[in-house]
């Protein structure tokens, strides 16, 4: 790991503000292929995860497991992180390495449904505002 992984891990944003003021390569990976956003969203933070990405951090990276942030945020159910990853440009349909997308995780049962529906819903909704915008050209 790097310092920003570590700042990430320790989820002190101040370190991590003051690392990239500083240039450090936000998008660096560790020996699992972990970006310091896929640290963040394993920890669930929030500030760290969206300072990340308005920094310009790539959302569609995956790790040795195929995971990319998305994945993770899913994993610990924080449909905040979801939807800020997803309209900021996160692919759902990032495949990992047992060829699965996001939505192939969230079987329909009484724990995952909500989330489900929140994925196909959200999966519908990008798809109408590229129909809608590609109609105006």
């Amino acid at each position: 790991d790097n310092p920003l992984h570590i700042a990430c891990k320790i989820e002190n944003i101040n370190i991590v503000k003051y690392l990239i003021d500083n240039k450090v390569y936000i998008n660096i990976s560790n020996n699992e292929d972990d970006t310091p956003l896929h640290i963040a969203c394993k920890k669930n933070n929030e500030n760290i995860t969206k300072y990340l990405i308005s920094n310009n951090a790539y959302t569609n990276i995956s790790n040795k497991n195929g995971f990319t942030p998305l994945q993770y945020t899913y994993l610990i159910k924080n449909k905040n992180l979801m939807n800020y990853l997803i309209f900021n440009g996160t692919n759902l349909n990032v495949k990992d390495n047992n060829g699965q997308i996001l939505l192939h995780f969230a079987r329909i049962d009484d724990e995952n449904y909500d989330i489900a529906k929140y994925l196909i819903d959200s999966e519908i909704y990008i798809f109408k505002m590229i129909m809608e915008k590609h109609l105006w050209i």
